[in-house]
């Protein structure tokens, strides 16, 4: 899928349940993992702190296990109940909203250590950015064989679809290898240079495999503006977590925007280059959300981690969606709401974290993904 090598066969059979059945497959070795932690005897391990037991997040974190079990079963219970499954799904998002609404407004100066991780705001809402990015990052691709089938999209065939769609994945890999840079011991000039460099590297990666298997790229060869526009991104962000969030939503925003209000290569451009707004965004959520959490920074990663379910609830929303009057191309709102709530976090974090006398210009990003 990634270099468009899949043929049509393969093509007709990735549908979005099978990305999604991936997700709910993670959950249960999640869940799994959690229950054999919870009956085992563990070894002793010494520390210099004592974690309290944290009773209170087990309400929130309950209720979100059912919501995601709702939209797993929603097709079984629909035909159970005569429930319509576009309510199963969309109740289900009201549910995990509300338990994590209700976690960063409870009252928690009394018995804060109860709350574990969950008293520190910076974590509750990155839970929700972990939510939203991973089902925007999955929605828009998910949904845009669809989109591209369209006659304002020139009706595309499956042959002619798979490019796109490995250009999507590919602004992915673009973006995390532009990203990895400042992971190496270089001098800032050296960085610099290889920002401009190592994009275009992975992008003729990108297009001589797909012209190795006989795909025409010459279409895609407009698609060095959005990589330009990306290295720009990557210069003004400063690799500060906080600023480069806010840079890349706001340009994921945008290009979504811009996809809603166009058609033609311009519109599939626009929405395929949400890809490289998402490939950096992973860490640059997880360092700012567990920033300031001290001994409970191992049980925060596991509640951020947790939140990856929503690449099994988003992108059923959007399909809900574009199966209503609304359409197939209007369904892109989805993504836009996702990355304005990104943004929001990245204002809204550096204000949490500021009132905890944290210099967030001293975070680093964390992780991969």
């Amino acid at each position: 899928v990634l270099f468009g090598t899949a043929n049509d066969a393969v093509a007709k059979a990735v549908e979005i349940s099978s990305i999604n059945n991936l997700y709910y497959i993670l959950a249960g070795l999640f869940l799994a993992v959690a229950i054999f932690y919870a009956f085992s005897k563990l070894p002793d391990v010494t520390s210099n702190e004592t974690v309290e037991s944290s009773p209170k997040p087990t309400g929130p974190l309950v209720v979100m296990i059912l919501g995601f079990l709702m939209v797993a079963a929603a097709g079984p219970i629909a035909n159970m109940t005569g429930i319509s499954a576009s309510v199963l799904v969309y109740s289900s998002l009201v549910i995990i909203l509300g338990a994590l609404l209700y976690g960063y407004l409870a009252k928690k100066d009394a018995n804060s250590a109860k709350w574990g991780a969950m008293q520190y705001p910076q974590l509750i809402l990155g839970m929700l950015a972990i939510f939203m990015y991973v089902g925007t990052e999955v929605t828009i691709q998910s949904n845009l064989g669809s989109l591209l089938n369209l006659p304002e999209f020139g009706s595309l065939s499956n042959a002619d679809i798979k490019p796109y769609i490995s250009l999507y994945w590919g602004s992915m890999m673009i973006g995390r290898w532009t990203g990895a840079i400042s992971a190496f011991n270089l001098t800032k000039s050296t960085r610099n240079i290889l920002t401009v460099i190592v994009p275009f590297v992975a992008f003729g990666v990108i297009l001589f495999v797909n012209h190795a298997t006989g795909t025409d790229v010459g279409n895609l060869y407009a698609y060095g503006v959005c990589i330009v526009v990306m290295i720009a991104a990557f210069y003004i962000g400063q690799e500060k977590p906080a600023k480069t969030l806010a840079v890349f939503g706001t340009l994921g925003a945008l290009a979504m925007l811009v996809g809603l209000f166009t058609t033609g290569h311009v519109a599939i451009f626009a929405f395929v280059s949400g890809g490289l707004c998402c490939s950096i965004m992973w860490p640059s959520i997880f360092a700012l959300s567990i920033t300031g959490l001290g001994k409970y920074t191992s049980q925060g990663s596991s509640f951020l981690i947790m939140m990856i379910l929503g690449g099994a609830i988003i992108p059923p929303i959007q399909g809900e969606l574009a199966d209503s009057s609304l359409g197939i191309h209007n369904s892109y709102i989805v993504p836009v709401i996702g990355f304005a709530y990104l943004i929001f976090f990245a204002w809204k974090v550096s204000n949490e974290l500021k009132k905890q006398g944290i210099n967030i210009e001293e975070i680093s990003a964390e992780g991969g993904h």
